[in-house]
């Protein structure tokens, strides 16, 4: 089985660094860098190769956050309870605490 994994590598057909570039690429748009950094470190990849995916990746991560906030709410928080329950909606994806603020504000 080794020697199978070996040689399909070798071949390019098998390669981390493409699953990482497709992983971020596929989620970005739902999900924020925090949450993409725990999902692949759970899958083993090293912190070097995340931190150079999502730099590469170059996703405006307050783009995706107010987009992910209009999907969902349409409207903005009328009061505190609400505020407070689309902000966890939102780290529960991992945009940052500062984003989070900035689309809920900007409401």
């Amino acid at each position: 089985m080794d020697r199978v994994l070996d040689t399909v590598q070798e071949q390019g057909l098998l390669s981390e660094e493409r699953f990482i570039e497709g992983f971020v690429r596929t989620r970005q748009a739902r999900f924020g860098p925090a949450r993409l950094r725990h999902d692949l470190s759970r899958r083993g990849v090293s912190e070097d190769r995340i931190d150079a995916a999502l730099k590469s990746a170059g996703c405006d991560e307050y783009a995706a956050a107010h987009a992910l906030w209009l999907k969902r709410f349409k409207s903005p928080p009328p009061d505190a309870r609400a505020w407070a329950r689309q902000a966890r909606f939102l780290a529960a994806r991992g945009f940052s605490h500062d984003v989070i603020r900035r689309v809920l504000k900007a409401r």
